[in-house]
């Protein structure tokens, strides 16, 4: 008899995470954010309307004038670039100077059905550091969870207005995520993929910048070596060689019964995925991508079929990007839950 027992997904910068940051300002297609049942409410004291509905501009030099350049954002994601230049802009204004300050857009869910009001969710995270010697050293920092409102320009993207998560009350959840529990359950849970998303942040600027950083130093004297995280959610060394073999993995299943598995080739460094919605079954590759999963498959017609999927540490978001089949129509979301078989 097969046993299955809940577990919590390790989110990491290089598998089902969600975000890094990106110097393009491209505007994305829309239609691969999900269309959540959410309302954006009544502009409150928590919400912070951005001066123009223009893409943020980040501070354009190191906060504290040293030798060490400010971070830019290196991805392709336009949402998360949009992020990051709002929090840097924030912390510029709230923070003393540091050597170095690196955002953390955590983002959990985007509603992009409407261009002109773009639902972004998630923690917006900061954090500054300052060199000594080969090691980033958290100086101070701040998380504030909430919903950046976004609208399409010909620029890319451009923050409106942020409503923060004032507390964790169900009242203000519904306030943020106009009652829609599938979102609420994304703002709990998330505190490991936010830390590892955090280092290969970290890792990506000293990559771009080809600085002789070597670890990083936590406020409470932790000392993590760079190479020591593989990004793939597991201290180097921690992973069980497969000798070329494909070997299962973590079965996904949502409430509807559709269900998800995934299982890495070593040997083609992908993941083969293998998905049964509406009854029917078809396969597909994953790849990592900026802070989460592609998927590309072949539905049961024969015809492509394009996913996304990130998650925050306790739930799976799988997102239709683009499909023509009926069983899962572009556009829908699937919240699912991960599971070990035994």
């Amino acid at each position: 008899m097969m046993k299955k027992t809940v577990v919590t997904i390790l989110l990491s910068a290089s598998i089902l995470a969600l975000t890094a940051c990106g110097s393009s300002a491209k505007k994305a297609d829309s239609s691969t954010a999900s269309a959540a049942d959410s309302s954006a409410g009544t502009q409150s004291a928590a919400e912070t309307p951005a001066p123009t509905a223009t893409p943020t501009a980040a501070p354009a030099a190191p906060a504290g004038g040293t030798v060490l350049p400010a971070y830019r954002y290196t991805g392709t994601d336009p949402f998360r670039e949009e992020a990051c230049n709002v929090i840097l802009a924030d912390a510029a204004k709230n923070f003393e100077p540091s050597d170095v300050t690196i955002p953390v857009p955590c983002i959990f869910q985007v509603d992009g059905s409407d261009e002109q009001d773009i639902k972004v969710w998630g923690s917006f995270q900061v954090y500054n550091y300052e060199l000594d010697g080969t090691t980033l050293a958290v100086v101070n920092g701040g998380n504030t969870p909430g919903l950046m409102h976004m609208m399409a320009t010909p620029d890319g993207y451009a923050c409106t207005s942020f409503e923060q998560l004032l507390t964790e009350d169900e009242e203000e959840l519904n306030r943020i995520t106009g009652g829609n529990d599938e979102i609420k359950a994304l703002f709990s849970g998330y505190e490991e993929y936010a830390d590892l998303l955090r280092l290969s942040l970290i890792k990506d600027y000293v990559d771009a910048n080809k600085l002789s950083i070597d670890s990083v130093r936590n406020m409470d004297g932790e000392v993590i070596l760079l190479d020591s995280i593989n990004f793939n959610g597991e201290e180097s060394g921690e992973a069980e060689e497969a000798g070329g073999e494909v070997t299962p993995q973590v079965r996904f299943e949502s409430a509807e019964g559709n269900a998800l598995y995934m299982e890495y080739d070593e040997s083609n460094e992908i993941y083969n995925v293998y998905l049964e919605f509406s009854g029917e079954s078809f396969e597909g590759n994953a790849y990592y991508a900026d802070g989460r999963m592609d998927i590309e498959g072949t539905d049961p017609n024969g015809d492509p079929i394009y996913m996304q999927a990130i998650s925050n540490g306790e739930n799976l978001v799988l997102t239709v990007t683009e499909s023509s089949w009926d069983g899962a129509p572009t556009g829908s979301q699937y919240v699912m839950k991960a599971y070990i078989e035994a």
